[in-house]
């Protein structure tokens, strides 16, 4: 996520430092303007700098490339384990 896309991230705070796989990475108004940084409904999800999508770091220490073109589905079922989901991700 990016402190500047959103209001209510403090990186010096870590309990003011939290994402969701709910909103698709890179998440942007379908005319291409950014969201308004307190609309934390949409400026709540990861986020970065690099063109196509970001990279995420799992618990177990990887780090992967996610699309953003990745499925909804997909990406949601990266950020849990309640559904006990079983994801492929290329190398």
């Amino acid at each position: 996520m990016s402190a500047g896309k959103n209001s209510f991230t403090s990186w010096a705070y870590a309990n003011n430092a939290y994402a969701t796989c709910a909103i698709p990475p890179n998440a942007d108004p379908v005319e291409g303007s950014d969201y308004s940084p307190g609309w934390w409904p949409n400026t709540a999800g990861f986020r970065n700098a690099h063109p196509g999508g970001l990279h995420l770091q799992f618990v177990g220490g990887a780090t992967r490339w996610i699309s953003d073109e990745i499925q909804p589905e997909t990406y949601r079922a990266l950020a849990t384990i309640q559904g006990e989901e079983t994801v492929q991700l290329a190398d």
